[in-house]
């Protein structure tokens, strides 16, 4: 990497944002997590291989202007969440946005409890009720309601065997008949210096045991049958803010505003579980376990995303900095996508240095799905859930403000764009290509020259209008434009295809598939003048694609060692694409592309040969043994020649924390 200069660019301020709740789905191992703050969104992970972000949701419901998730459950392949507004949120992960709404009986809904065979769902509420709806094709309906009990029901467990719930709330576990709908058993936590006691967790197991996680910092073991406390293991000096069960049923994990994760093993052939090592990897509040195997994914207030396994031991924590694509690059500009604003820099040349040019805010605080970046830096778009917007980058001479911004008419349907999530991308300077998240739709919107208008020529089905397959059911999570326009790659639930672009007719013309990879995609870049495309996976593999040939022409997979559970989270090109480098969260590493003109493959005869198929491409491998802090973004700069680089300082995050617990040491 010597023979390569990196430009670092402070353009990235990140705030970390709460992990409040996650929830697995054990069949396709996809993870869901709330993340809260102004702007919460719920994140979807593939945790099949390396942890990997796939889309996230950002059409939540609102209460006081902002979004409240308290709990998340899957039931049928379907996605639910419950919060403050009173409402059980069934979330499309096709298109993005809300499908059904179905109220609780009075008050905000503190937790959500699915049934082991996911018939049923159970919400518990502000005013002790646990309400009971049966989960359908289409919506929720309601069941019945529990009776109810004093104070607000806080967390819950469905037994396994489906009959029976446990809640938790102040001072009290309650154990319920759910056919019944009576509690029979009432399990008084007791008061540490007459303090109320809150049961913020609650796990039950197969035998009637029910483990509970309060504020004294104890994990109490209850026998359901007889209604009595087995015996409390005092863990933490702090609330416990969650519990959870391995899917072995051997260990407990608990932990909470004491950041420390202590594990709980069970022994063997008897009722008793004692405290075994802890791991210490959170620098906050720890508010959310789940468990995948032998592996622990745990959240908290620190926004940092931690997997950890033993033995071996092996952690991997995955910073609080953005997944998707969220910085966009030209010649001479950098744009940075924020929630509800985008920022647009002026890169820095050998006489001057990196300057903020314009900050721009969406009108309401409007979340933003997706931006794009002209080639020449001039003009760029914005989607929400409500509209598109275009606006094009006039320099204003002898002004303080070096840039002014006009927005372009949209000469458009309103009833075609709105309330639809859309991805954008330039072809050219002066054409954009708009897919809709649930791949039906695309636009195809030209921009005048002369005036401030942009024409939509047209609305035709998009590339998944007309699949009859599974895939057509989870949307396009992200697609890229090539240099010059005429090609598009699309990402549909990790089924990656390519497609012709016509922008007269206008039209897709789709012309391969690559073939199906078992690790989830993490990046895909088109090189700068050749017909290939370079693909990155979560489990350190990545391909070279010739799309002209319809084959994968170079593979490999990265040696990694054995704690190093990082994936590759994107590429560039560089030096005219005869390099790329991929890069991870503290690494990075490059790939030579060595071309000659002997011919790859003779031909057949009859057969029409491309000018690909007499050009014979050769791949080095090499990796870089610097060690970075948090990588967030890497692309070509100076016409190829350099690269720039976007960095995430982790002190800068710890510094935007509230306070950690604080413990005494050495006696004092």
């Amino acid at each position: 990497m010597s023979q390569f200069k990196i430009n670092f660019a402070d353009i990235l301020d990140v705030f970390p944002r709460p992990i409040s709740c996650m929830r697995l789905q054990e069949k396709t191992k996809q993870l869901a997590l709330y993340r809260g703050g102004d702007f919460g969104s719920i994140e979807l992970w593939d945790v099949a291989h390396q942890p990997c972000m796939v889309k996230q949701l950002i059409d939540l419901e609102l209460i006081d202007g902002k979004p409240s998730v308290e709990s998340l459950v899957w039931a049928q392949g379907r996605l639910f969440s419950g919060g403050l507004h009173g409402f059980i949120v069934e979330h499309d992960l096709r298109s993005g946005k809300i499908k059904n709404k179905t109220a609780a009986t009075s008050g905000p809904v503190w937790c959500l409890a699915v049934k082991s065979d996911e018939s049923q769902i159970a919400a518990g509420t502000e005013d002790g009720f646990i309400n009971i709806f049966d989960v359908l094709d289409e919506s929720l309906i309601y069941l019945k309601v529990l009776d109810r009990q004093e104070g607000r029901v806080l967390c819950m467990d469905w037994s396994p065997c489906g009959n029976y719930i446990a809640s938790g709330s102040v001072d009290s576990v309650r154990l319920w008949d759910v056919e019944k709908g009576h509690a029979i058993q009432r399990l008084i936590t007791g008061r540490s210096k007459n303090k109320e006691t809150i049961v913020w967790s609650i796990v039950m197991m197969e035998n009637f045991t029910i483990a509970s996680g309060d504020s004294r910092g104890i994990v109490s073991f209850w026998d359901g049958r007889v209604g009595v406390l087995k015996f409390k293991i005092i863990s933490h000096k702090a609330d416990i803010l969650a519990l959870k069960l391995s899917q072995d049923k051997t260990q407990l994990y608990a932990a909470g505003v004491d950041p420390t994760i202590i594990i709980m093993n069970k022994i063997i052939n008897s009722d008793r579980w004692v405290k075994s090592h802890p791991r210490v990897m959170h620098t906050n509040d720890v508010m959310t376990l789940e468990t995948v195997g032998n592996k622990l994914f745990s959240g908290g207030l620190d926004g940092d995303f931690i997997m950890s396994s033993f033995p071996p031991k092996v952690v991997t924590k995955i910073p609080p900095i953005p997944k998707q694509q969220f910085v966009f690059q030209s010649a001479e500009h950098v744009l940075v996508r924020k929630e509800a604003s985008v920022n647009i820099w002026k890169l820095p040349t050998p006489t001057t240095e990196l300057q903020m040019l314009l900050e721009f805010q969406t009108k309401g605080s409007e979340n933003i799905y997706s931006t794009c970046l002209s080639p020449n830096g001039r003009i760029f778009a914005i989607s929400t859930l409500k509209y598109i917007r275009v606006f094009r980058l006039n320099d204003v001479p002898d002004s303080p403000k070096p840039l002014q911004l006009t927005r372009l008419n949209l000469q458009d349907d309103e009833k075609v764009i709105a309330n639809r999530f859309w991805h954008l991308n330039f072809l050219d300077d002066n054409r954009i290509l708009a897919l809709s998240v649930d791949g039906r739709k695309a636009l195809f919107m030209q921009l005048s020259t002369d005036s401030n208008a942009v024409q939509i020529t047209d609305c035709i089905a998009g590339p998944s209008e007309d699949e009859q397959s599974d895939r057509a059911l989870e949307g396009i999570d992200s697609f890229i434009a090539s240099v010059d326009g005429k090609h598009i790659c699309v990402n549909c639930n990790n089924h990656i295809s390519l497609y012709k672009v016509d922008f007269n007719e206008p039209m897709l013309e789709k012309m391969c598939s690559v073939p199906n990879y078992s690790a989830r995609l993490t990046s895909m870049n088109f090189h700068p003048s050749h017909p290939l495309l370079l693909l990155t996976f979560s489990d350190h593999c990545f391909q070279v694609y010739n799309f002209e040939r319809g084959r994968i022409i170079f593979q490999n997979k990265l040696e990694k060692k054995y704690d190093d559970q990082q994936p590759l989270m994107g590429s560039a090109w560089i030096r005219n694409g005869d390099a790329a480098v991929l890069f991870q969260v503290d690494g990075m590493y490059l790939l030579k592309l060595c071309t000659t003109d002997e011919p790859a493959k003779k031909s057949r005869k009859g057969e029409n040969s491309s000018k690909s198929e007499f050009v014979r491409f050769k791949f080095e491998v090499n990796s870089c043994g610097a060690k970075y802090k948090y990588l967030a973004f890497m692309g070509s700069h100076n016409a190829g020649e350099e690269l720039l680089a976007a960095e995430v300082n982790p002190n800068s995050l710890l510094e935007k924390l509230p306070p950690a617990f604080a413990k005494k040491r050495f006696g004092s």
